[in-house]
């Protein structure tokens, strides 16, 4: 229909526009990934957990389960 487009103008908007799209989307993504980790970490401290350290670190109650001698 257009013919070949390499290296015009319109080429260049919709690879910026594709571009533009895909960030978009991946800074949507991650901002959704980010409050759901804030909601995780205020749960765990109303519960009386530590907060989030990170993948792989156990959750500590306080409490006498926790104490020595037990």
């Amino acid at each position: 229909m257009f013919g070949r487009l390499s290296g015009s103008p319109l080429t260049a908007i919709c690879e910026e526009q594709y571009f533009l799209q895909d960030e978009w989307n991946y800074l949507k993504k991650n901002l959704y990934f980010q409050e759901l980790l804030l909601k995780f970490q205020r749960k765990k401290e109303s519960r009386g957990l530590r907060p989030f350290a990170g993948f792989g670190a156990a959750p500590q109650k306080k409490g006498p389960a926790n104490s020595p001698g037990l």
